[in-house]
């Protein structure tokens, strides 16, 4: 019995040794294409667009890699950074093209105009492959004479977006319901030499929980109105001035505003952003509480000074995405109420198909100066209606992927 499943052991080894060799060496084309995109790209539109390349599943199999970032711009759409790199026979064919976008756009204006830069960036390896025979121009313009020697008109707008938002969601179960509502506005003014911004919210939140006994009801609410104020003042130096006011039961704070001054030091250019950046910022916050209740120091009123100093880089490379922040700060008038926070995550291409995630939040807390005197009840403390005493808080997280198969396979099928 043995010898007879060694026998067919051998002989399906022997069958299917072929067949792995063909999948491992799969007819291709001219060049294959690894897109390696962050966020914002409809990936099977591209495949499906792009018919004339080999979309290969890891840029360790590709002729040419693009590589695409993507960043908020100041009009309230985006900016797109695509990086072509070339291997093999295209080795030292690289190029960048910028992709902008604007809020007015449709999902499928935004993915089109995308896909159009993506085939203008594959226009040199395409030439270079032997294809210029099969190459076509169709440019969808027409020089109009009038508007070429017209002055462009002036924005109506003056570079100003505005926006509202509402929501509101109700629950109701046999023993508990809970009402929220918010709604916001927002205004940008986004240039090479200022950047303003205004933020305003109202958010109401009650859950009702009845038992055998008893009713519990439990209310939230938070207002906030903040502006803030950013000049460019060189390719590395920048300097904000930022205000609030706001009133939020969780915080204890009946009445609350402030104003802070910061400076900014980028060690890349700021044009780098889109990629690669690393920043320190110094902040001095000026604030005046008034509170709902007497802190655990016996404050109804109080006048606070603190200070902060953070350090942020963020990197988007083919390798994955990198991201770190650490802040420290303290009031003045005391050193020992301070806090720690370190946060972060990052994003490894380990080998082909093979990638991790690794991200954390660590914080250590000594500024809990605005908590209530006196207990918490037991359904603020369920229900987090109010903030409580605590030293630190931690958050961890881990992810990985793994793909593995065809790595030709071009086609895309939506069917169900």
């Amino acid at each position: 019995m043995k010898k007879l499943i060694f026998n067919l052991f051998v002989l399906f080894t022997f069958l299917c040794f072929p067949l792995f060799l063909f999948a491992q060496n799969p007819g291709t084309g001219p060049i294959s294409l690894h897109v390696n995109c962050d966020r914002g790209c409809d990936m099977s539109y591209i495949r499906q667009e792009i018919k004339y390349l080999n979309h290969v599943r890891d840029q360790g199999l590709a002729d040419v890699q693009a590589f695409i970032t993507r960043i908020g711009a100041g009009n309230g759409g985006n900016v797109y950074e695509l990086k072509f790199t070339g291997k093999g026979g295209f080795e030292g064919l690289n190029q960048s093209l910028v992709y902008e976008t604007n809020p007015n756009q449709t999902w499928d204006e935004i993915r089109e105009g995308l896909l159009k830069r993506i085939e203008a960036g594959l226009l040199p390896y395409l030439l270079k492959s032997g294809l210029d025979k099969e190459i076509g121009i169709e440019v969808d313009y027409e020089v109009n004479t009038e508007e070429a020697t017209s002055v462009a008109a002036t924005d109506p707008w003056n570079y100003w977006i505005f926006g509202v938002n509402g929501s509101g969601n109700f629950e109701k179960e046999s023993q508990r319901e809970s009402i929220s509502v918010e709604f916001g506005a927002r205004a940008d003014r986004v240039t090479e030499a200022w950047k303003w911004r205004a933020r305003g919210e109202v958010n109401y939140e009650q859950s009702v929980f009845d038992s055998d006994e008893e009713q519990f009801i439990s209310t939230r609410n938070r207002h906030f109105l903040n502006a803030e104020a950013i000049k460019s003042l060189t390719d590395h130096w920048s300097a904000g001035l930022f205000s609030g006011i706001s009133y939020d039961t969780y915080r204890n704070l009946d009445f609350s505003y402030n104003i802070s001054p910061a400076l900014e030091y980028s060690i890349y250019p700021y044009v780098e952003a889109i990629r690669r950046e690393i920043t320190l910022v110094y902040r001095m916050n000026f604030e005046q509480n008034d509170y709902i209740e007497p802190t655990i120091y016996g404050k109804f009123r109080e006048g606070l000074v603190r200070q902060s100093l953070t350090l942020r880089s963020r990197f988007r490379q083919p390798w994955g995405n990198l991201f770190a922040s650490l802040e420290a700060s303290n009031y003045m008038h005391d050193f020992n109420k301070n806090r720690l926070v370190l946060d972060g995550f990052i994003d490894i291409r380990i080998f082909q198909g093979f990638s991790i995630r690794f991200n954390t939040e660590v914080q250590f807390i000594r500024d809990l100066i605005t908590l209530p005197a006196g207990e918490s009840s037991l359904e603020d403390i369920l229900l987090r209606q109010r903030q409580i005493a605590t030293d630190f808080t931690t958050e961890f997280g881990l992810g990985i992927s793994y793909t593995f198969g065809s790595a030709f396979n071009s086609i895309v099928n939506t069917r169900l």
